[in-house]
């Protein structure tokens, strides 16, 4: 009878510790980098962010291609295997320690043309002891410039109209939005602002004239 006491009683503590107790706010875990378009050799930096809620210990996996960015450098206490990096951190000040907001800071660097994921999984516990129930995203990062989706469109939607007096575009396509008034062929002037940190623009002009010569001027605004 006593072993059978025993028995149970390892059994319901076994069973009472594999339910985590859960925090009652939610945060979002987030990867940001420096910048979404890298050369090849160039370095990337990711953080690991969160919001809302003050983090005392986690751990957490970054994943990344290996045939695209090799890891650089980062914290002390990280284990890097072929594409993933392992983050373990833990408040050593009994709570005067948590974090919120930036996390972790790794360094990569691009070692081919593509584009590619950077992704985050783990478990992020609060101030108590508690899990945070957590979501994330993943970033896309460009190496180097990639033909545009733009340019593949303008092979396959080009006009087939070869009236030669016909001058009339057929579509008119920009890759930020913003573009006034919406496309119509009957209008001939268009405005768009973009933001000072925007570098270039894609335009896609597809005239129903396929031998007709298009021409794109860049005018900035006073």
């Amino acid at each position: 009878m006593i072993k059978k006491n025993i028995f149970l009683i390892i059994i319901l503590y076994m069973f009472c510790l594999s339910f985590p107790i859960y925090a009652e706010e939610n945060a979002t875990v987030s990867l940001e980098a420096d910048k979404s378009i890298i050369e090849v050799e160039e370095q990337l930096e990711i953080s690991l962010n969160i919001d809302s809620e003050k983090v005392a210990a986690f751990y957490a996996n970054i994943y990344f291609d290996s045939s695209k960015f090799e890891f650089v450098s980062g914290p002390e206490t990280i284990n890097v295997e072929e594409n993933k990096v392992n983050l373990v951190w833990y408040d050593l000040e009994g709570g005067s320690g948590s974090k919120n907001g930036k996390l972790e800071e790794l360094t990569f660097r691009a070692k081919e043309n593509g584009s590619t994921d950077f992704i985050v999984e783990g478990e992020f516990f609060n101030e108590k002891g508690e899990l945070i129930e957590i979501s994330s995203e993943p970033i896309q990062i460009q190496i180097g410039k990639e033909e545009g989706t733009f340019k593949k469109e303008f092979e396959e939607d080009r006009g087939s109209d070869t009236n030669t007096d016909n001058a009339n575009l057929k579509d008119l396509k920009i890759n930020e939005v913003g573009l006034v008034p919406e496309f119509n062929k009957d209008i001939l002037d268009y405005d768009l602002t973009v933001e000072n940190s925007i570098q270039d623009l894609e335009v896609l002009a597809l005239s129903e004239n396929p031998n007709a010569k298009i021409e794109i001027y860049r005018k900035y605004a006073d």
